[in-house]
């Protein structure tokens, strides 16, 4: 086995919220020959050429097609997303078979949020926003309706058709170790009590892992259903402090959010607070950590950068807006999984070129119209220098 070993291609299996099968998360461009769960069964993707031909040329050393997202992070000295990975599972030890043992299953697009960096493919509720966005951004003629029959509903359900469990659930046996839920928001799925029941029976000791967006309050059906498998670990989703949140995660509710954290933590061990540090939600980030590490002291933080979105880029400000932000990151380091990435995105050059300006106001404006509160309301300092015409 040599030290390219991952994971996700050996013992992870992925389906992504198109229903889509993929390497993992990070590299969605190699859809193995485009497998649909409601089309195969997991096994036969699993054992098919294209599986094989992925795992050897991993064993060989080689690095396949879109794996740079975690080889090329490693070689800079920053922990990869299958080196967490690995870490999640068997306590860090590399399995010496092939068989599945991880579940990573994206349910779909249903989600009740807009998040500012997020995409129509894991929240509907931006598609919904698309016609709006169109006019604002200036889309290209024919981008709106291409996307709307992209990201339609009918492309984004395949966690409610039954075949397609069935070609989950017969794949898998009491190997399976550990199961991810992600979405959209896992709890706004209806049969998502059902789905967590039939996994948890299929191998005692499961390890549940969920993430959600922590904005719906759990139903009792919800509880309960979680309460019949042994291990259950809650990933909760937060940007920002107060109204940097409700901005940055828009449809949320910043005192409602706090409540649902109690009830959540309540039922089941909060597992992770997961950060999505962006360039207009960074300054706020510290007061969050601070107050996450006062309540929760048990909780684990982790960070990372916003990186595929070019208005939420950390080089689109001025360094002395970072500065208290990145020197409390560089303090904690020690405290905060994934800061390191973090840190180096906010060290890249400002990008001192009105024209990326202009793309941060427009952006700002965009959400500043379409929102219950305005990007002034909590960061007025920073909002004077996005809407003033001098040069820096």
């Amino acid at each position: 086995m040599t030290d390219k070993y991952c994971i996700y291609t050996n013992n992870f299996t992925f389906v992504d919220n198109d229903g889509y099968v993929a390497l993992c998360c990070k590299n969605l461009k190699n859809k193995l020959s485009n497998y649909h769960i409601k089309d195969y069964k997991l096994s036969e993707i699993w054992n098919s050429p294209e599986m094989h031909a992925v795992r050897a040329e991993i064993a060989s050393g080689g690095e396949p097609m879109g794996c740079f997202k975690c080889y090329d992070p490693e070689r800079d000295g920053v922990r990869s997303f299958r080196q967490k990975a690995l870490g999640m599972i068997n306590n860090g030890v590399p399995f010496q078979d092939e068989k599945i043992h991880a579940l990573d299953l994206r349910l779909g697009n249903v989600c009740n949020l807009a998040c500012t960096m997020c995409f129509a493919g894991n929240s509907n509720k931006i598609l919904q926003n698309h016609k709006t966005m169109a006019t604002h951004f200036d889309w290209k003629p024919g981008r709106l309706e291409k996307e709307a029959e992209k990201y339609h509903k009918s492309n984004y359900d395949w966690s409610d058709d039954p075949v397609a469990w069935d070609n989950i659930i017969s794949s898998v046996d009491k190997n399976l170790k550990h199961v991810y839920l992600a979405g959209g928001e896992p709890f706004y799925l209806k049969n998502f009590p059902t789905t967590v029941q039939r996994l948890g029976s299929l191998a005692p000791g499961v390890r549940f892992v969920i993430n959600t967006n922590g904005t719906r309050w759990l139903r009792e059906k919800d509880i309960t259903a979680l309460k019949t498998v042994e291990s259950v670990y809650l990933r909760f989703s937060v940007d920002g402090w107060g109204l940097s949140n409700e901005w940055t995660r828009q449809g949320c509710d910043w005192k409602e959010t706090l409540q649902v954290m109690e009830q959540y933590h309540k039922h089941f061990r909060l597992h992770v607070w997961d950060i999505t540090a962006n360039v207009l939600s960074v300054r706020s980030i510290p007061k969050l950590i601070k107050f996450l590490w006062e309540t929760y002291p048990d909780v684990k933080v982790q960070i990372r950068p916003v990186i595929n979105k070019t208005e939420l880029l950390m080089e689109n400000i001025p360094d002395r807006f970072k500065a208290e932000s990145l020197k409390f990151f560089e303090e904690h380091k020690d405290r905060l999984e994934g800061v390191d990435h973090v840190i180096n995105e906010m060290k890249r050059p400002f990008n001192n070129d009105m024209k990326r300006k202009l793309t941060v106001r427009k952006f700002v404006d965009y959400y500043d119209k379409h929102g219950t509160v305005t990007f002034e309301s909590f960061d007025s300092e920073l909002a004077d220098w996005i809407w003033n015409d001098a040069e820096e």
